[in-house]
């Protein structure tokens, strides 16, 4: 039993190991696996990215790994969705400000 438990406290701390080395600029991320009343397993994945917001997301598979995988692949999707509306909203700052200051 408790080879299982390491096994799978082995598997989160790598999917935060791959998360912290794909964003740097992520605090804290915290993992919870719940498994449901229907024995299925949910991943909850929370990142927050460093002076800018939360990231939640959540997954529900029934087995424990692709639950994992699908929060993982999920909240990859979230920052990189967020990292492109800030780079835009910069971008139409730095115009405003060119545009008001010419």
């Amino acid at each position: 039993m408790n080879l299982k438990i390491t096994k799978k406290s082995g598997h989160i701390s790598n999917v935060k190991r791959r998360l912290r080395t794909l964003f740097p600029n992520i605090g804290t991320v915290e993992i919870k696996m719940t498994r449901t009343p229907d024995k299925n397993y949910k991943a909850s994945i929370s990142c927050h990215i460093k002076n800018r917001k939360t990231i939640i997301s959540k997954k529900v598979c029934n087995t424990y790994l692709s639950s994992l995988d699908k929060a993982e692949h999920a909240i990859i999707k979230q920052i990189k969705k967020t990292k492109r509306k800030l780079n835009n909203k910069r971008s139409e700052i730095n115009i405003a400000n060119i545009a008001f200051a010419g």
